[in-house]
C-alpha cells in the first residue's frame, strides 16, 4: 500500500508529541487496512 512509511512516520511523530491515544487508533487503522 502506497502510504505505508507515511503512516509509519506519522506514529513516531504523535509519539514524541505524546499522542497515545491517536497512535492506538491509527494501529487500529493499520489493521484494518492490513498494512
Amino acid at each position: 500500500m502506497t502510504g505505508a512509511s507515511s503512516l509509519r512516520d506519522l506514529d513516531v511523530l504523535t509519539l514524541g508529541i505524546g499522542g497515545e491515544i491517536f497512535a492506538v487508533e491509527a494501529a487500529a487503522v493499520r489493521e484494518i487496512l492490513d498494512l
